[in-house]
């Protein structure tokens, strides 16, 4: 179990489902550590601007939406904030503000921007 970050080849990409995505990073899943936490701990980052605080909203993940609801959190005030209604139904999420529910969770996670640090 853990979690699969997959760079999406098309960073204009709005929803799932583009047989494009390749698997660049698996980690375990800790409960405690956003995702954007885990994808620092591998020394890879996901675009964020402003260490992960919820400012600059460029931190963005596509995550199916019906496994979120059993997986992560629910969507955060900053997240409704910074990312519009029609993305959040269609998965998006601010990995700075989305938490695994529990350890050994299995989440799989696209990602627009995905690169080592």
């Amino acid at each position: 179990m853990g979690i699969q970050f997959k760079q999406l080849k098309d960073q204009a990409q709005e929803t799932l489902g583009d047989p494009r995505e390749t698997l660049v990073l698996q980690t375990p899943c800790l409960g405690n550590l956003n995702l954007l936490g885990h994808v620092q701990l591998e020394a890879f980052q996901l675009g964020s601007e402003c260490g992960g605080h919820g400012v600059c909203g460029k931190d963005l993940v596509l995550i199916d939406p019906t496994l979120q609801k059993q997986t992560l959190n629910p969507p955060t005030g900053i997240e409704k904030e910074k990312i519009t209604p029609k993305k959040l139904i269609a998965g998006w999420r601010l990995s700075c503000q989305a938490f695994p529910q529990k350890d050994d969770l299995e989440i799989e996670v696209f990602c627009p921007i995905l690169e080592p640090q």
